[in-house]
């Protein structure tokens, strides 16, 4: 990567990234287990993967120093392939839902600002169901407190209630 930068001093600055600590930093961003996020060019070449088997088995035999970004084709991640056949079939770049093997998984595919890679799109995916899951789980526990609530206030609240009525009927006889 290197930028040339223009004033006083004009210049340029560059830095060497290892694709392996490109994988490693998007394998920190995982939104879920289930998730996954890689780098790829428009021309279809992916430049980092945070499924790092997946990057391994799409870099051909040889040196994986040298060899030439995989194509995002060659990948052979079900869930990769499956935001890639969706991102193609539309046409369009953002968010977006497709199914792989009956699970239904949430994409985004963002544009990179061109200072960080010219040509370069960032693709996120997480599976539904496990986005939901602390949702349901919240709601669940929420519906469990609520009903125990209720079921140890109302007993409390119709005996209060039996006893105010009591006292009015008392002080009402003659």
């Amino acid at each position: 990567m290197s930028r040339s930068f223009q004033g006083p001093t004009p210049g340029v600055m560059g830095a060497d990234l290892a694709v392996s600590d490109l994988s490693a930093f998007l394998t920190e961003q995982n939104i879920t287990p289930g998730s996954a996020a890689f780098i790829f060019t428009k021309g279809g070449e992916v430049i980092a993967m945070s499924v790092q088997s997946a990057t391994a088995q799409a870099v051909s035999a040889g040196n994986p120093a040298t060899a030439p970004p995989p194509k995002v084709g060659d990948v052979e991640d079900p869930v990769v392939r499956g935001l890639i056949t969706a991102y193609e079939r539309n046409k369009r770049i953002g968010a977006m839902i497709y199914d792989v093997s009956g699970r239904a998984y949430i994409g985004r595919i963002a544009e990179i600002p061109p200072r960080y890679g010219r040509d370069q799109l960032l693709a996120i995916m997480a599976p539904i169901d496990e986005i939901q899951q602390p949702i349901i789980e919240i709601r669940n526990r929420t519906l469990l407190y609520s009903t125990a609530f209720l079921f140890f206030a109302l007993p409390l609240y119709t005996v209060l209630i039996v006893a105010w009525i009591d006292r009015r009927l008392q002080r009402s006889a003659p």
